[in-house]
C-alpha cells in the first residue's frame, strides 16, 4: 500500500496553537511598545516646551527693566516694549509687540519676591511647571539698576 506523506490533523493542529500563541504574544508586545514610545514621546514634547519657555525667559529677562507681578501671571517691561506671560488652564501664554506664543505647560504655583527698595517691582518669580507626570521648577530674577528702583516708586 502506498503512503502518502503529509501530516496528521493532530499535527496541524498543535501546529496552529503554536503558531496562535506566538501571534498573541508577538502582538501584546507590539502594543506595549508602542504606549511605551507614545509615552515616552509626550515626556519628550514636556520637556522641549519647558526648554522653550526657559530660553524664551532667558532672552525676555536680558532685555527687561522690570518684572511686576499680576492676577494671572507676570509681565516684564523695558523702554521699547512690555512683555506678558499669562497662565490660561494648562497653557503658558507669552504676549508681546511681536505677537503670541503659547507653551502647552501647566503652571502649578507662581510666587515672587518684591525688592526691598520698592514694593511694586518684584525681585524674582519662581515657577512650578507640569506636563506629563514631570514637575520642574523654573526661577527667574532679574537685577535693577538705581535709576529703574527710583524711577518706579
Amino acid at each position: 500500500m502506498n503512503r502518502v506523506k503529509g501530516f496528521t490533523i493532530f499535527e496541524m493542529l498543535i501546529v496552529m496553537v503554536v503558531s496562535s500563541i506566538a501571534v498573541t504574544l508577538s502582538i501584546l508586545i507590539w502594543l506595549n511598545l508602542q504606549k511605551f514610545f507614545s509615552k515616552i514621546s509626550k515626556e519628550s514634547e514636556t520637556r522641549t516646551e519647558i526648554l522653550l519657555l526657559k530660553d524664551q525667559l532667558r532672552e525676555d529677562l536680558k532685555t527687561a527693566q522690570a518684572l511686576h507681578m499680576e492676577a494671572d501671571g507676570f509681565r516684564l517691561s523695558n523702554s521699547t516694549e512690555d512683555i506678558s506671560y499669562r497662565v490660561a488652564d494648562d497653557y503658558l501664554v507669552r504676549e508681546s509687540e511681536m505677537g503670541t506664543d503659547t507653551f502647552k505647560v501647566k503652571i502649578l504655583e507662581i510666587e515672587s519676591t518684591p525688592t526691598k527698595e520698592n514694593s511694586k517691582l518684584q525681585k524674582d518669580v519662581s515657577l512650578i511647571v507640569w506636563g506629563e507626570g514631570i514637575q520642574i521648577p523654573i526661577s527667574i530674577s532679574i537685577k535693577y539698576d538705581s535709576k529703574t528702583l527710583l524711577k518706579s516708586q
